[in-house]
């Protein structure tokens, strides 16, 4: 499989077939030495296949070149069958399969795409779509959410903007309709039965409608570690499906027909809630589990969790990078190896001591990818968890009787649901209460996949030696690995110009810790700081800004810091503001929100420094109050010294305030690095300037194909005339600079 897999990822077209074929014969004659089991030929047969499967992407990989070369969107007409359909801000989410796209008359065949429509349409449904078609955006930034990556691992390539879409006769199909008219019947009676924050928990609990939820909810049982809780998975599954299955039995239906019900049952509930990952997986399981009962063979659960891997990533070999794909694995593999074996070692029949050792097998088996994806660590999780889980059942009984009792009578599926959510209540109340504790949650920053690899190494060597030999004090030694993948390596220097669209955002962190962001907004990114900056911080293991440092009150530079301040999850120690007399109602409002966040606030101008112990930043423009009519004239101007390294930062100053500065300028020049003013405007980055400072690089921040037309032609044709290496976020991404022996380094994020 993986040979094949490198083959459609590289496009090798040498000698593939010779490959191939030698494989095959090989497989062939071992199994007619009686060397190798016949079923061993599948291997060399995915081989195959995932090769040819590159001759029929030909096509797709075409039209999908064709939409990034085109600014990422193209108009086009399509033809699918709806897959799924989930509720989006503005609409509805349509998954298309069997999708076949017409772009100036040629027709082609691709994966499965995402359209955005305003109506609701049913599973199974034909629809004809013509709209705007657009390749989804990449991270551009550490810690960004990649959002191409993650719908590659669902096989969608691309996301349609309708226009018009017509259904095609008769394309109904009876189960798909059944399974969407009760998925919203029972969300119906849910809101009749309950309030709304409480029916959309239940709702995602119980129906896979994660959308509805409500946020901070979400936020909040996820910062605690309990968020798997609005996931489908094997709770549901066994609740549901083992459910019947012994009902079945018991009312003498059979074996078989039994597991056929069982089975039938959960494939159904899968149509109603959308089947994410961990249903999958929880599925196959459990299928596989009641044909071993009904074949009178003994079950494995970590084989029947491989024989679902396996069968998963035939289907989509990406989705081995699906986070969830990873945390629903790592879970199996914690319960059946790590919790067993700490239970064997311990040789405990005290109940709540074997949970507590289950739910710390758990969070040793995931907590490297919870660091890796998430960035944080509920501390307090393994014991919050301890409640949560076993008052699930109680939860999803409840929810269930709720549905079907108000199904008749509303009053009757009030008082069913109400211990449900009482439950529920409690969760929210021991979460809001967790988040109070100091350190309840650790910021350990994204590790690199090294540490992690290392990790899951030494707990597999630990965990085998502690197999053999059971003994309470070598259990602990399970926790040396745990020990390392915390530690946070330690700080160096690094400044880092995020891609925030058409605006600006810099990070700076000193060797001794110390954290400074020099701006954050954008005019074209409304939700920067949910998207970018937040998730930025967190993966650099920042909770706590020491300086915030604003250059002026254009919304392209503070859109994100007004969010920052509004949040509680990133600190602010000292929110400095740029001294003048050019006061408006932008200025105020920053003013009195940071007054009412920040532990410190004040006014920052020319002769004023930060000092750390590796470094400085100092302060060059403006004077103090300074007088201007412009928002962009009195920019915040920094020199920023590390070693022999200096950066001059710039915000939006015009060639006046350069040369004005030119004599503060002096005694720093010449610059390793240069953010140019203004985003690349003509109006800045004038020759005299751009001469005294001579940079040898130059960062231009500014967004895709950005109304401003920036960076402007006869700004680049000056700073290529002073000799310097221009860097633009809108081509590369984040651009990232470090120091490594002396040398400067700059790579762009992308």
């Amino acid at each position: 499989m993986l040979a094949g897999i490198l083959l459609y990822e590289t496009g090798v077209a040498v000698f593939p077939a010779v490959f191939v074929t030698a494989a095959f014969l090989y497989f062939i004659l071992k199994v007619k030495s009686g060397k190798m089991h016949y079923l061993y030929l599948v291997f060399p047969i995915i081989t195959i296949i995932s090769f040819m499967m590159r001759k029929s992407f030909d096509s797709e990989s075409l039209f999908l070149e064709n939409l990034k070369a085109d600014g990422g969107k193209i108009l086009c007409q399509l033809e699918g069958s709806v897959d799924l359909v989930k509720e989006s801000s503005n609409g509805y989410k349509i998954f298309l399969q069997d999708v076949t796209v017409t772009l100036d008359g040629t027709e082609c065949r691709t994966e499965n795409c995402i359209v955005y429509s305003e109506d609701k349409y049913l599973k199974r449904d034909r629809l004809k779509i013509s709209g705007k078609a657009a390749a989804f955006k990449s991270a551009s930034n550490p810690g960004e959410f990649d959002l191409e990556k993650y719908y590659a691992t669902l096989k969608i390539k691309y996301a349609v903007y309708a226009s018009r879409i017509t259904k095609s006769a008769g394309s109904d199909v009876f189960i798909y309709s059944l399974a969407d008219r009760i998925s919203d019947k029972a969300d119906n009676i849910l809101h009749n039965i309950t309030d709304t924050a409480t029916a959309s928990v239940f709702g995602a609990m119980i129906l896979g409608r994660r959308e509805s939820i409500d946020t901070d909810m979400s936020d909040l049982f996820t910062a605690c570690g309990i968020g798997h809780i609005l996931a489908i998975s094997g709770l549901h599954i066994s609740l549901l499906g083992m459910g019947l299955y012994k009902l079945l039995r018991r009312c003498g239906a059979g074996d078989v027909a039994s597991m056929a019900g069982g089975a039938a049952f959960i494939i159904f509930y899968g149509l109603m809630t959308g089947g994410g990952v961990s249903q999958t997986r929880a599925l196959i399981m459990f299928i596989t589990a009641v044909y071993a009962n009904v074949a009178n063979r003994s079950y494995d659960m970590m084989s029947g969790a491989s024989l679902s891997a396996v069968i998963m990533l035939a289907d989509c070999p990406y989705l081995v990078h699906n986070s969830g794909f990873q945390l629903s694995f790592a879970a199996v593999f914690g319960i059946t190896c790590i919790s067993s074996t700490l239970c064997k070692a311990f040789d405990s029949r005290n109940k709540i001591l074997n949970s507590l050792l289950s739910g710390i097998g758990i969070q040793l088996a995931t907590i490297p990818l919870i660091m890796y994806y998430y960035y944080r660590i509920p501390v307090l999780s393994v014991l919050l968890n301890m409640i949560v889980v076993p008052l699930m059942t109680i939860v999803m009984i409840s929810g269930i009787s709720g549905i079907i009792a108000g199904s008749i009578n509303t009053a009757f599926g009030t008082i069913a649901i109400g211990p449900g959510a009482m439950i529920l209540k409690l969760y929210e109340k021991m979460c809001e209460g967790n988040l109070k504790i100091n350190g309840s949650v650790y910021t350990c920053g994204q590790p690199a996949a090294w540490r992690i690899i290392v990790y899951y190494i030494v707990l597999g060597l630990i965990i085998y030696y502690i197999s053999q030999k059971p003994h309470r004090l070598k259990t602990l030694l399970a926790l040396i690995p745990l020990i390392f993948i915390l530690i946070k390596p330690r700080p160096h220097f690094e400044m880092d110009f995020l891609d925030v669209g058409q605006g600006d955002g810099i990070f700076v962190r000193m060797e001794d810790g110390t954290t400074i962001l020099v701006d954050s907004g954008s005019t074209d990114n409304s939700r920067l700081y949910e998207y970018t900056l937040e998730p930025f911080l967190l993966s650099r293991g920042v909770d706590e800004l020491d300086y915030v440092i604003v250059t002026h009150c254009d919304n392209d530079h503070i859109s994100a810091l007004k969010a920052l301040l509004n949040e509680s999850v990133i600190h602010v120690t000292n929110f400095c503001m740029p001294s003048t007399t050019c006061i408006d109602d932008a200025y105020e409002d920053l003013w009195e929100l940071a007054s009412e966040s920040a532990s410190n606030i004040m006014e920052i101008y020319a002769g004023m420094r930060i000092q750390t112990a590796d470094g400085t930043v100092t302060c060059i423009h403006p004077s103090y109050q300074y007088k201007c009519d412009d928002r962009n004239d009195y920019s915040t101007t920094l020199v920023v010294q590390y070693g022999e390294f200096t950066a001059l930062l710039t915000g939006d100053i015009s060639s006046e305030q350069e040369k004005e500065i030119l004599p503060y300028v002096q005694p720093y020049a010449p610059f390793d690095l240069l953010k140019a003013a203004h985003h690349g405007s003509k109006y800045s980055s004038c020759t005299e300037f751009l001469d005294e400072v001579s940079p040898l690089a130059c960062i231009i921040s500014c967004g895709i194909d950005n109304s401003y037309g920036h960076p402007h032609t006869e700004t680049m044709d000056r700073i290529n005339a002073a000799g310097s290496e221009i860097y633009r976020t809108d081509e590369i991404g984040a651009v990232l600079v470090n120091l490594r022996d002396g040398k400067v380094n700059i790579n762009g994020y992308r």
